[in-house]
């Protein structure tokens, strides 16, 4: 039986936490959403992959305990346009037009949540082929004792980023992130945060879309992890064919139908 509570005692309230998206990439279907890609990226990759990597993104998120998730559109059109890829319960949110006078649309949006009493927000890039919900929840918690947490690629770049207060925010501003994760290197955040004496922790490096030419690496991050990215899986199998696919990408995900599923 649980001893009761000692009069005049502070309550254990917990942390409100928040995972930001930033989607400001992301094509919305054109023509027939589940056909072939009708145009590509400046990067090699097709819109149906970029797709089926946010649904898997979002799958894991999901599973993140006592957290919000919200999707960074680009503008007001552009969450238009891409409304009907968020499944129900996830917040689609976009910047102000004078956004870009007020610091940029990342910076907004980080902002955004600090003012609605979020005391942990961690924003991830939306190109990530699979991302375990242990990072995302790791990277929460250590919010409770760090300034900052940043999740760099095997490059120099950054594909998560997480404050908790102002200072952290003004780490993320001076390091330049104005409107996406492609401003933000290690380097830069690096040095922002020691001119802050504010305190930065790493989780693990994870590669993104835009950090690879080829499939290899993204076919390898998705075989590492292939319950966390069912659709990209499936998707990439059908990309490179059955004896291309490599070690740990399976022949069926559970009976999942990308065809039919990726359009949920």
């Amino acid at each position: 039986m649980n001893a009761p509570r000692q009069r005049g005692a502070p309550a254990q309230t917990s942390p409100r936490q928040a995972i930001l998206v930033d989607a400001g990439e992301l094509r919305p279907p054109t023509g027939n959403p589940l056909g072939a890609p009708s145009e590509r990226l400046v990067d090699p990759w097709p819109d149906e992959l970029r797709r089926a990597v946010l649904l898997d993104l979002l799958g894991s998120l999901v599973g993140v305990n006592g957290a919000t998730i919200s999707v960074l559109a680009a503008g007001a059109a552009h969450a238009h346009a891409i409304a009907a890829l968020i499944p129900p319960g996830i917040d689609l949110i976009h910047p102000p037009p004078d956004a870009d006078t007020s610091g940029g649309r990342f910076v907004w949006a980080i902002a955004h949540h600090l003012q609605r009493a979020f005391t942990r927000v961690v924003a991830v890039a939306v190109d990530l082929p699979t991302l375990p919900t242990r990072t995302v929840a790791t990277a929460l918690s250590t919010l409770a004792a760090t300034d900052l947490i940043v999740g760099p690629t095997p490059g120099q770049g950054l594909y998560l980023i997480g404050v908790r207060d102002q200072l952290g925010l003004d780490v993320v501003t001076a390091a330049g992130a104005a409107s996406s994760f492609d401003s933000l290197t290690l380097g830069a955040g690096t040095t922002a945060a020691r001119s802050r004496n504010a305190v930065l922790r790493a989780v693990e490096r994870r590669p993104r879309l835009g950090d690879a030419d080829r499939l290899d690496p993204i076919r390898d991050a998705v075989a590492a992890a292939p319950a966390a990215s069912p659709r990209t899986a499936a998707l990439l199998r059908t990309m490179t064919g059955s004896r291309h696919a490599g070690p740990g990408i399976p022949t069926g995900i559970g009976g999942i139908d990308f065809a039919r599923s990726a359009g949920r």
